[in-house]
């Protein structure tokens, strides 16, 4: 008799648990969306285009960056709260001919603070969650410059590019009243997943060299996911006649991403440079373009590079 009764009051809890309880998956999606702009905007700043270079040159460089996270989303509104990334990058180039260059990237980032959703719909306040996210990025392509001489450089670049990270999102306990239990229900959701996506990524550089010290750069980066990220996420309701766990798969879409860069390099000798990358603030800061390529994603990297090429 007792089973019985703790049966029907299960089946009576799962049939009364009101739909509008439930995650907003378009929501989380988004918030996935802005942390895998942000890890692309980190990506792009840190790469060093190669430009301005003569058969069997090659560079290497070295980047760290630091991000300020403004914004990760901007409708639905995902909001960051002492939101930072690093990242570390090490690049290499080297050209076969005087036109045509093979390259490969190996960047390492990590994403860390809080953000706030509305991740329920109407029915709830914003929701604030913590996040850490560890993501690798490789990258190999080949480019060609259409115009290579001691002033400017005009290269184009395709290549195939590969992610693997692990995304942790925890939303703090949190209260929702619901009117069909007619009391306060404590909800907890959590994402806690390996990522992996791979796509592929092209782009186009122009290189302004001025008495062969200083380069200024502006390029344009496209990064095509051909897989959408996958992740598992779990909600747990309290005061409810039972405690409910429910387990959902969201599939975060496309995570694509076109960036403008731009690089400010000083060559202290013939073999040694260094870059400073700015493109963060035009990606961020301009609204039409922020808006139409960029989600609403807000961040400030400040990129530094060491490079030494022969």
């Amino acid at each position: 008799m007792r089973i019985l009764m703790i049966l029907t009051v299960i089946l009576f809890t799962l049939e009364i648990l009101p739909q509008s309880l439930h995650v907003d998956g378009k929501t989380v999606r988004h918030e996935i969306q802005g942390i895998y702009n942000i890890n692309s905007s980190m990506f792009v700043d840190s790469y060093t285009p190669f430009t301005n270079y003569d058969h069997d040159n090659f560079i290497i460089s070295t980047t760290l960056n630091g991000s300020f996270i403004d914004a990760f989303y901007k409708e639905p509104p995902v909001f960051a709260d002492s939101a930072f990334g690093v990242s570390g990058s090490v690049d290499a180039a080297y050209a076969l001919t005087n036109d045509i260059i093979v390259t490969g990237t190996l960047n390492v980032c990590r994403i860390s603070g809080n953000m706030a959703a509305d991740i329920y719909g109407d029915n709830s306040s914003d929701v604030k969650s913590s996040l850490t996210f560890s993501n690798v990025t490789s990258m190999a392509g080949f480019g060609f410059d259409y115009l290579n001489n001691r002033v400017f450089s005009i290269p184009v670049f395709i290549g195939m590019y590969g992610q693997y990270g692990h995304l942790s999102l925890k939303s703090d306990r949190h209260k929702y009243y619901d009117s069909d239990f007619a009391a306060d229900v404590d909800v907890i959701s959590e994402i806690n997943d390996d990522v992996f996506i791979y796509g592929i990524t092209g782009g186009a550089t122009v290189s302004f060299q001025i008495m062969q010290r200083v380069l200024i750069v502006p390029y344009y980066f496209y990064m095509y996911n051909l897989n959408n990220p996958n992740v598992v996420c779990i909600t747990e309701y309290r005061n409810t006649p039972s405690i409910i766990r429910e387990k959902s798969e969201i599939d975060a879409g496309s995570v694509s991403s076109g960036i403008i860069g731009l690089d400010l390099t000083f060559r202290f000798t013939r073999n040694l440079s260094s870059t400073l990358s700015v493109g963060s603030l035009f990606s961020s800061y301009m609204p039409y373009y922020n808006e139409l390529f960029f989600s609403g994603t807000k961040v400030i990297n400040i990129s530094l590079t060491v490079s030494y090429r022969n």
